[in-house]
């Protein structure tokens, strides 16, 4: 998602405007004067800021251009930052043929984060605009380029759905923004994981379970002059529906090459990055598992994670089949324990410090070491963490390493 200059497409930009007008900021009952925003009426939250910030005479800027018709949005989702401090999300309905956003006071930094929501109640970033307003003036940038829901898309953008020849089923990760590493309270918190803001902005497609020892079989036995050993896994005696392991990021990579062979035009494959990883795994919490807080580090029996990953205290050293504990909030399994899972990035010990969201990060560009994320059958509770992070050399190909991929439609 970038700002950009007016394009003249009806359907992919909606506009970021100032409605000019001066008037007193007065006193109206109306309002909620709790030094927050507030919805009146269905159509208009409005903004009620602390009494020091500065403005102008006037509360006539608006954010306007949302059409409701044309984008096929039945709910709109506004969410400011001013100061460092986010106010929302809210969510009004998006019935009338425009949605405005309306007293916003002039000389104020923020931020505006648009999502619209499907049939589905699924939440698609739209777009972001980070400026500052003043009276009587247009704001720069202009504009948010949007991408809305148009026929082709209404058609790919599903819930989620199943590679039938292969079994795989990918399950629709929404847009989104979280905060990604831990507080420095939570138990078995590694030096590597400080606290930053995280945009995804497109929703993916991840695979609902680790890629099985079946599934890396068929695809490498299917491929002409494949390099790759068909049957990997040191817990081969698992069974077919257990994760294939060992093997290393380099396999996973040209793993992925005869994929993207075998599926030309249909699909496209690839491993997450480790933003998406977390914030998949997260699934909307902020707790050490997706599901609440960790109780114990070492290899008794936390209450928490025990119903949703196998990890040392559970396995019996051995991986078992996927999805056999409860998923996330997302609809995924094992995003704790049985095997580890390999992401894209290289791996950096210190993320970013920013206090503006990191967008979409993919990590550095380049490093010795690759990141593996979610534990495994052999760790400790600790080390199933969702902001936990692993690292190793790509080449390496440990007992406990496998991976789950990201799949993206290419047609209908």
């Amino acid at each position: 998602m970038r700002l950009s200059k007016p394009k003249l497409s009806p359907y992919l930009f909606c506009f970021l405007v100032l409605t000019v007008g001066i008037c007193a900021c007065g006193t109206d009952d109306t309002y909620d004067f709790e030094n927050k925003i507030h919805t009146t009426g269905t159509y208009q939250p409005t903004l009620i800021f602390p009494d020091d910030i500065p403005r102008e005479e006037s509360n006539a800027n608006a954010i306007t251009g949302i059409d409701c018709q044309d984008f096929q949005i039945s709910t709109i989702e506004f969410t400011f930052i001013m100061n460092d401090s986010s106010h929302g999300p809210h969510r009004f309905a998006c019935q009338d043929h425009k949605a405005y956003i309306r007293g916003i006071p002039a000389g104020t930094g923020i931020r505006v984060d648009v999502y619209a929501y499907d049939k589905n109640d699924t939440p698609v970033l739209y777009g972001s605009e980070v400026t500052t307003i003043y009276a009587g003036q247009v704001t720069e940038g202009g504009e948010i380029e949007m991408k809305p829901v148009d026929d082709n898309q209404q058609d790919t953008e599903l819930p989620s759905f199943t590679i039938n020849d292969l079994g795989m089923t990918f399950m629709r990760i929404p847009a989104g923004e979280f905060v990604m590493g831990s507080p420095e309270e939570e138990l078995g918190r590694g030096n590597d994981e400080n606290q930053h803001q995280v945009r995804i902005t497109q929703y993916f497609y991840l695979q609902t379970t680790e890629v099985t020892q079946r599934q890396w079989r068929m695809v490498v036995l299917a491929t002409e002059n494949s390099t790759l050993n068909p049957d990997p896994s040191r817990f081969a005696d698992c069974g077919d529906d257990c994760p294939v392991e060992s093997v290393s990021w380099d396999n996973v990579q040209l793993f992925i090459d005869y994929l993207n062979i075998r599926y030309e035009g249909d699909y496209e494959f690839y491993l997450p990055t480790e933003a998406q990883w977390e914030y998949a795994a997260r699934a909307e919490s902020d707790t050490a598992f997706a599901n609440g807080d960790i109780t114990v580090t070492d290899c008794g029996l936390d209450p928490v994670l025990d119903p949703m990953g196998w990890y040392c205290f559970n396995s019996g050293n051995v991986t078992h089949p996927v999805g056999g504990k409860n998923a996330n909030g997302f609809g995924l399994f094992d995003m704790y324990g049985n095997a580890g899972e390999w992401c894209q990035d290289y791996y950096e010990e210190v993320y970013s410090h920013t206090t503006e969201p990191v967008i979409d990060p993919q990590g550095p560009s380049n490093g010795e070491f690759r990141v593996m994320r979610g534990g495994s059958r052999y760790s400790h509770a600790a080390d199933c963490r969702s902001a936990k992070r692993h690292w190793h050399l790509p080449d390496d190909s440990g007992g406990t390493f496998g991976f789950r991929l990201i799949c993206s439609p290419l047609s209908n």
